[in-house]
């Protein structure tokens, strides 16, 4: 809601780019009261967000943002793809570890952390939007992965004590064979990505059901902000509903 009459081409801005916010009210289900029978999902809740739309195996999203040192880790992407060939979500490599962290394998999703790997048999390679999480903590070498809010797989002991490298890469849409490049076609992801948020812990169950719901505030990371990224290749931004 603006506090003037909008012209055509400001409207028509409005509809491609979901940054722009009225002065009097800016959709967000925190500065809402909600009463009577009704409740906030993600699959009924009108949400628009910008999303990446990676149409080619030659595309990638670098975010521009330094990664610290990290003991534990959540990373959260909304993902839509259905393509035929492995798709990588998030690959963070370092010097002398291309592996330090990576979601990796749309049909299967893998793990990695420090080149360990597990597997969570969560495909999300259904042409369907998913919001997917995973989480590590290094105390007990817990990890888990979260599709739609639900956790789909996880255990203990992935790299037990171990700590995430800082100052790395960290690139969406590529699997990183060195930093910031080595790119296999084959493990590139082609669809749309949006809403990627890190922070610095792993989320509770119920948190990570406040991310799908957009009522977690900002991640310690990343938030997701396309002036905080940067889009190489065939790319193109839309403003979509998820």
């Amino acid at each position: 809601m603006w506090s003037k009459s909008l012209s055509s081409s400001e409207i028509f801005a409005i509809n491609i780019d979901c940054s722009i916010s009225g002065d009097v009210f800016q959709w967000k289900l925190e500065n809402l009261r909600l009463r009577g029978d009704a409740s906030s999902t993600c699959a009924d809740v009108f949400e628009c967000t910008n999303a990446v739309h990676l149409s080619t195996t030659n595309t990638e999203v670098v975010v521009q943002t330094p990664v610290p040192q990290l003991s534990a880790l959540t990373a959260c992407i909304w993902v839509r793809s259905k393509e035929d060939h492995v798709g990588t979500l998030v690959s963070y490599a370092v010097s002398g570890r291309d592996n330090e962290f990576i979601m990796y394998d749309t049909s299967s999703l893998d793990i990695y952390v420090k080149g360990e790997s597990r597997d969570s048999g969560l495909n999300v390679n259904d042409g369907t939007w998913h919001h997917v999480c995973a989480t590590w903590s290094s105390s007990d070498g817990s990890w888990a992965f979260y599709d739609n809010g639900v956790r789909t797989a996880g255990v203990t002991g992935l790299k037990q004590g171990a700590t995430i490298t800082a100052g790395g890469s960290l690139v969406l849409g590529q699997e990183q064979d060195a930093v910031g490049g080595g790119y296999d076609p084959t493990q590139s992801f082609v669809g749309n990505l949006a809403d990627f948020n890190m922070w610095s812990r792993a989320l509770s169950p119920t948190e990570i059901v406040d991310v799908q719901n957009g009522l977690q505030g900002n991640a310690d990371v990343f938030s997701w902000d396309l002036t905080h990224v940067d889009i190489r290749g065939d790319a193109r931004i839309n403003c979509i509903v998820k």
